[in-house]
């Protein structure tokens, strides 16, 4: 019985802390499209910082693999990138939506 407790923790832990990763990175986006858009109305831009904000991604990706070893054994090294996965997606659905609707 601790062990499926353990494992459903584990499990859950790793689509959460994934999310989180996939949320602030796709947050880490938008604010840099803004600020491009808001630059190209200015002058033309090459869009900077693109490469920093992968390098940030895959920091926090290390830094989670270093702080969290028990959610890269198994099956929950996926459900860490799923739950990347789904965060960053996230994201684009709600600039989408924002879009459609004529709030962006």
């Amino acid at each position: 019985m601790a062990n499926v407790l353990t494992n459903s923790i584990n499990l859950t832990t790793a689509l959460i802390i994934g999310g989180l990763i996939g949320k602030l990175f796709g947050s880490m986006q938008n604010t840099a499209l803004t600020h491009n858009k808001r630059m190209q109305k200015k002058t033309w831009v090459l869009i900077s910082s693109s490469v920093t904000r992968i390098i940030i991604l895959l920091l926090m990706l290390v830094l989670v693999q270093i702080l969290f070893p028990f959610l890269f054994d198994g099956i929950t090294r996926w459900l860490v990138s799923m739950g990347v996965i789904f965060g960053y997606g996230w994201s684009i659905l709600q600039r989408l939506n924002a879009h459609n609707t004529g709030e962006a």
